[in-house]
């Protein structure tokens, strides 16, 4: 019941930090990733490799921006590109235990 609770509040939150983000200012992007990386692992046990790739494209977002590279549209919708083909081969490649391997340090 309690993880239901956080996975359904961490979404509203991640999708709320991406608005912010995008009205706002770019620096909202990490906080989304962090959020959005929450609900995927309390969501890993059904589709929680689905919704890391909403924690790829922010953290690849949140790095552009930081690093300039963004100017304009087109520029974020490349990032975005990028960010799900690494995601893609992430889930490939890499095992789970690994990519939630902050969460197995608590647990």
């Amino acid at each position: 019941m309690i993880f239901s609770i956080l996975f359904y509040l961490s979404v509203g939150i991640t999708f709320f930090l991406i608005l912010l983000s995008i009205k706002k200012h770019p620096k909202y992007y990490w906080l989304g990733a962090l959020t959005s990386y929450i609900f995927s692992f309390l969501g890993s046990w059904s589709i929680g490799l689905y919704t890391l790739s909403i924690t790829f494209v922010l953290l690849a977002l949140a790095f552009s921006h930081k690093m300039g590279w963004i100017k304009s549209i087109f520029h974020s919708l490349v990032v975005i590109v990028i960010s799900l083909l690494i995601w893609f081969l992430s889930i490939t490649f890499i095992d789970d235990y690994w990519l939630f391997f902050p969460f197995h340090i608590f647990g």
